[in-house]
């Protein structure tokens, strides 16, 4: 597809799409960069508050400015019915997919990414910008490791309106916070929880709720125990689990206070292990299209019950609280107390601390006797595990030894029942590819043979999968992002890139090393040359005549050329203010930067007596169903005296098949209609009579 949108954004095709838009990358003209645009879907358009909410969203959004966020330039409409987002383009992969191709990811990696959204939401929620659409669908990241989150926003413009989801729209519950699902409040800890799922499927290659519909999903966010990632995943670190845990608390008052405080205990781990001083330690606390989607309130199953926060007789023991010694009754508060004697000072005294003494002394027996008890229950625990723990050891020790057999080039299956003959169990580390032993053959074990060990130890053991080579796929001239998905499917890695001028457009595959056809092992790297263009590339000229000079102008500067003189003359051809006249050829080469002299209509000369060429509108009717993408251009060509004007050339849906375009002109002359440059049709028309044939 070539066409430019809002006269600045030239459309090179379709990278996406979603459950509200489609994602196409464009280059704007006229800031010469790369950009995404998603033009939302035509069964959003009849939903005005939806629309007016998506466009509020969008802008509001736009104001973010984060490395760690995706930017949006631009909020259009384009006619009547094309909404779009313009957003930055990131080269790079969904984290979606990364999941998908990698399963398991490192707790490193998972931090890392972790890290950078936490980052990123903590910046929008300041703005007072809640996501509600936090999932790796939505997170892209880039070669280096550079995480952007992106759809800020739009999940509020669906959920303030009534919108009903179509079989199409409607998608995955899997990142829904409990809140979400019920219908409830939503805030920034909502985010937070979406972020501790998507955490958790990092880790461990699947979500932690999955069922046959929507509904099912969204009452177990709500109703069923959050799964401890490590049941999947053992290696994971626990000061990582338990930020995800804590991140994943039903209740929204129990999770990290905000985005900050998750980026702190997040910063605090240390991925190779050890914990984290902000993780969250207690033990009870853990597919179908991902796309936003609009539930209604689901009913509760229980209420949640309430915490009993503290015991009266634990804070308000009156023997603990109060010191004897200032404590009084009021029966001492007699303003006329009656002087007592020395002998009888003496004795009040002398009562008052043998009291005392006998308070404290029944305390210190209350404690020691409650001392003494634990003190005889951990005493005999422990003589009993190191009783235990003794015959262990006599047993461990007065098990015989068992000297290693050689298990190399065995096949591991044979190997395993060997090792269980002889009372020893084996591990399988990894498989790797060899070009010294056959698939399934051992390749190497730890321990060596002959290395003596006790019963039931486990001989840990490196598994062939034989040799491995295949042919390297071949991408040149393919574009670098199409190139890069090919490489990766194929079982290699993206190497070194390196840029070169050439004839060929820029962003184009132009060599590779190694070639295609070469053989190599998985995993080897492909290095690849990329085009920047050349400045003296030949520019076909395209049809300036019948548009008018504002377009004319525009899709010059989208080419390279130049404008040169613009003069005016009379003509009852065509009206004022449209190009009549071009100085190059339509069709033919030119080098960049040429001018290009436009001749445009003053209308029709007053003293000439000649009087403008009527023309007559006729309605079109066409017919979609052949289209393969959603969105298309749609360009409607007249050819009259070998002159070619172009009398439509704009976007449409897909949806919309049956449509009526109304076209002007005069005459008669041959009509071509063209879907994203593909001609589709042609026959005559006669504007006097109305009439088309094909």
């Amino acid at each position: 597809m070539n066409r430019l949108l809002a006269k600045r954004y030239d459309i090179l095709g379709k990278i996406g799409e979603g459950g509200m838009a489609i994602v196409y990358k464009a280059k704007d003209v006229l800031l010469n960069r790369y950009v995404a645009i998603k033009i939302l879907k035509p069964e959003f358009l009849d939903d005005k508050k939806f629309i007016e909410n998506f466009r509020h969203e969008s802008q509001a959004a736009a104001s973010l400015t984060h490395p760690n966020i995706v930017n949006i330039y631009d909020v259009g409409l384009e006619g009547k019915n094309i909404n779009y987002i313009v957003m930055e383009y990131m080269e790079g992969e969904t984290l979606s997919s990364i999941i998908e191709r990698k399963g398991m990811m490192s707790d490193a990696e998972a931090i890392d990414i972790a890290k950078q959204i936490a980052s990123a939401l903590a910046c929008a929620h300041k703005n007072n910008i809640i996501h509600r659409d936090v999932k790796p669908h939505n997170i892209l990241v880039n070669e280096e490791g550079v995480a952007k989150i992106t759809d800020f926003g739009i999940a509020k413009a669906v959920s303030n309106t009534t919108l009903v989801a179509s079989d199409k729209v409607m998608g995955s519950v899997h990142y829904f916070s409990p809140e979400q699902a019920r219908g409830g409040y939503v805030d920034g800890k909502s985010d937070l929880y979406s972020l501790g799922i998507v955490m958790y499927e990092m880790v461990t290659g699947q979500v932690p709720f999955d069922g046959d519909n929507p509904v099912s999903v969204a009452m177990m966010h709500i109703n069923k125990e959050f799964p401890r990632p490590s049941s999947i995943n053992p290696n994971i670190s626990p000061a990582l689990e338990n930020v995800i845990m804590k991140a994943t608390q039903k209740i929204q008052v129990d999770r990290y206070e905000d985005a900050d405080d998750m980026l702190a205990a997040l910063n605090a781990i240390n991925p190779m292990g050890g914990s984290g001083v902000y993780g969250y330690s207690e033990e009870n606390t853990g597919r179908a299209p991902v796309h936003t989607i609009v539930m209604d309130r689901l009913p509760d199953e229980g209420e949640y019950e309430e915490e009993e926060y503290y015991d009266e007789d634990e804070y308000y023991d009156d023997d603990e609280y109060y010191d004897d010694e200032e404590y009084y009754d009021e029966e001492y508060e007699d303003p006329e107390p009656v002087p007592m004697t020395k002998k009888e000072m003496k004795a009040e005294k002398k009562a008052a601390k043998k009291a005392k003494k006998a308070k404290k002394k029944k305390k210190k027996g209350k404690f020691f006797t409650m001392g003494r008890f634990f003190g005889i229950v951990l005493g005999i625990l422990l003589a009993i595990a190191a009783s235990f723990g003794l015959l262990k050891g006599i047993d461990y020790f007065t098990l015989p030894e068992i000297s290693v057999p050689d298990l190399m080039g065995m096949d591991y299956r044979q190997a395993e029942a060997l090792l269980d003959s002889m009372g020893l169990d084996m591990e399988i580390d990894d498989r790797v590819y060899s070009s010294d032993y056959d698939q399934d053959k051992i390749c190497n074990q730890d321990p060596s043979s002959g290395t003596h060990v006790k019963e039931g130890y486990a001989v840990h053991v490196t598994v062939s999968k034989g040799v491995s080579s295949s042919d390297v796929p071949d991408v040149i001239g393919k574009e670098l992002s199409e190139a890069k998905t090919l490489i990766r499917d194929s079982g290699y890695e993206v190497g070194t890139i390196t840029q070169q001028e050439s004839d060929e457009p820029e962003g184009t595959v132009i060599d590779q090393t190694p070639r295609y056809g070469d053989l190599a092992n998985p995993g080897a790297t492909i290095d690849l040359v990329v085009s920047t263009g050349n400045s003296d590339e030949a520019v076909t000229m395209m049809n300036l005549v019948g548009t008018d000079l504002e377009s004319a102008v525009t899709t010059l500067e989208a080419a390279g050329l130049t404008l040169g003189r613009v003069t005016e003359s009379y003509s009852n051809q065509y009206s004022a203010g449209v190009v009549m006249k071009q100085s190059v050829e339509m069709g033919k080469s030119v080098s960049p930067k040429t001018k290009v002299n436009l001749v445009v209509s003053k209308g029709v000369d007053p003293d000439s007596g000649e009087t403008q060429v009527q023309t007559t509108t006729v309605p079109l009717t066409f017919d979609y169903s052949s289209v393969e993408s959603d969105v298309f251009e749609l360009k409607i060509n007249l050819v009259q005296d070998d002159r070619v004007s172009t009398l439509h050339d704009k976007l449409h849906y897909k949806a919309n098949s049956g449509e009526q375009i109304k076209i002007s002109g005069s005459g008669k002359g041959k009509l071509m209609v063209y879907y994203d440059d593909l001609l589709v049709s042609e026959g005559t028309i006669d504007f006097e009579t109305g009439s088309y044939t094909y």
